[in-house]
């Protein structure tokens, strides 16, 4: 991830939540510009992404 990675990682939270009823687990790793999502949100996660322009 290039930029704020905390901030997208608020808006992954964000989405998810109301799918889930509870905050997701996420982790964020600034060295390598990663953020992980645990669970299994591959659909879900392609199709926000794409609707928000990544």
């Amino acid at each position: 991830v290039e930029g704020d990675i905390w901030a997208l990682q608020k808006d992954v939270e964000d989405f998810l939540s109301p799918l889930l009823g509870k905050t997701p687990v996420t982790q964020v790793n600034e060295v390598t510009g990663t953020l992980r999502v645990k669970g299994y949100f591959d659909q879900q996660l392609k199709a926000w992404l794409l609707e928000k322009g990544f």
